[in-house]
């Protein structure tokens, strides 16, 4: 990741991350973010209605846009935190580190979590595999603190 927005007001946690020199940006409707205060059906449904828009407004220069809307989405097991699995079990935002987590292992570890898939730094394997933690007082408390942590582990390699 090279950017990570989790101080939306919209209800969407987004990430700039790249692989291979292609830059990509990831987009979640319904996080609870630093300044969201709403319900996130609406922030889904709003990130939902800009897709005739954002279809209108095609150019190679955009970005593409796909939606999942299909349930549960395919692999989304690979993604869900243990408490995802209990139920009336507490979903916040230590659950969405799980989520980052994951998704950086997708993106930088082939879908695995053994170091040596892992395309990144030692210091950067240990951040995320702290956020995908069975245990959710062994993960980061909040994306913010992840963050932190990314932006050290990178600085530290400098």
């Amino acid at each position: 990741m090279f950017k990570v927005y989790d101080d939306q007001d919209s209800g969407n946690i987004c990430f700039g991350t790249e692989k291979d020199g292609q830059r990509y940006f990831i987009k979640f409707a319904g996080a609870p973010t630093e300044r969201y205060n709403g319900n996130p059906a609406d922030a889904i449904a709003r990130r939902k209605a800009t897709l005739p828009v954002y279809s209108e407004l095609q150019h190679e220069n955009l970005i593409e846009y796909v939606i999942f809307d299909m349930g549960r989405m395919w692999g989304s097991s690979l993604f869900q935190s243990p408490e995802e699995y209990e139920v009336g079990a507490v979903i916040d935002e230590i659950t969405n580190v799980y989520t980052v987590g994951a998704t950086a292992f997708a993106l930088f570890g082939e879908y695995n979590r053994n170091r040596d898939r892992w395309q990144l730094s030692d210091k950067l394997f240990e951040v995320v595999a702290k956020a995908v933690s069975a245990d959710r007082n062994g993960r980061q408390q909040s994306i913010r603190q992840l963050r932190e942590e990314w932006e050290t582990a990178i600085c530290m390699e400098s």
